[in-house]
């Protein structure tokens, strides 16, 4: 496994291979990392979760494949679970090898940090870091979230 750190000595930093100095940012291309996350979902998890904390909550079910949402009245359960949070940000995404994924849907494991509104009920959020596998299905040229777990 590959370990960087970023090092921020100048008004830029630099970013080198841990425990080295040997400088690695020559290597990575940004509008090729930003394709690569893209292209895996990554960013879509990303996106999602910023969509439910700017509470966007219609926004973010249509983010959802359907037969995850469900009916209208699934519909108004997620409107509220989304609306109990007051913030919900994503920590870390690992991706899950393609051995672990449910149906052909990649899999990964998030990381989130979330603190509920205690005045809104309790819909399974705690304030604190927990973690969340995420369930993508590609629709087209898109990705939508088809399950959202506490376990994988």
């Amino acid at each position: 496994m590959l370990h960087l750190q970023v090092r921020q000595e100048r008004l830029q930093p630099d970013l080198v291979l841990l425990g080295t100095n040997e400088r690695l940012d020559h290597l990575l291309d940004t509008s090729e990392m930003v394709l690569a996350l893209e292209k895996s979902g990554e960013i879509f998890i990303y996106s999602f979760f910023e969509t439910i904390d700017n509470g966007k909550k219609d926004e973010a079910i249509m983010m959802m494949d359907p037969s995850f949402v469900g009916d209208d009245q699934a519909k108004e359960m997620w409107r509220s679970n989304f609306a109990s949070l007051d913030l919900i940000r994503v920590v870390r995404i690992i991706p899950e090898p393609e051995k672990k994924w449910h149906e052909g849907k990649a899999l990964f494991e998030v990381t989130i940090f979330s603190r509920p509104d205690p005045g809104k009920g309790f819909f399974g959020w705690e304030e604190g870091f927990d973690t969340r596998w995420i369930s993508l299905v590609r629709t087209g040229n898109s990705w939508k979230i088809a399950e959202i777990a506490t376990g994988p």
